[in-house]
């Protein structure tokens, strides 16, 4: 098995809808929060790749499953692993977790792309390099 980055999350009153448990929307908020970190925490954060405009990696496509409730200061764990690798995509995998019960998946599927005009790239190698890392797919 190969690495899991792990995010908390402790949720918050505005997080909440009028049934006093976490809006749907808020789920894709958290794991960008943990999508941004992982990349941050390896050097490839989004403000860099924003201003040097070498790769960005817009969402192509996402989707969440619920599995359980999520409520008022509840800490939640947000796992992120890889799944698919592409020429110029690549999924990234999200488990919710709050007290070790799953209560959530999501996946996102993102682009590479880059230069003055935003093209199609192909992902880097040393940015490969991470997304094995962290895979649960033989790249």
């Amino acid at each position: 098995m190969n690495q899991v980055y792990t995010y908390k999350k402790r949720i918050e009153l505005y997080h909440l809808d009028g049934a006093k448990i976490i809006f749907y929307g808020q789920l894709f908020y958290f794991i960008h929060d943990a999508f941004a970190g992982f990349l941050r925490d390896f050097g490839f954060g989004i403000k860099d790749r924003l201003e040097k405009r070498d790769f960005v990696f817009p969402v192509v496509h996402a989707e969440a499953d619920y599995k359980g409730l999520i409520f008022l200061d509840d800490e939640v764990d947000i796992e992120l692993t890889v799944g698919e690798v592409g020429e110029s995509s690549f999924t990234m995998c999200y488990k919710l977790l709050v007290a070790q019960n799953e209560v959530a998946q999501a996946k996102v599927v993102h682009a590479t792309i880059g230069g003055s005009k935003l093209e199609k790239k192909v992902i880097p190698s040393n940015f490969r390099e991470l997304l094995k890392k962290y895979s649960n797919n033989s790249i």
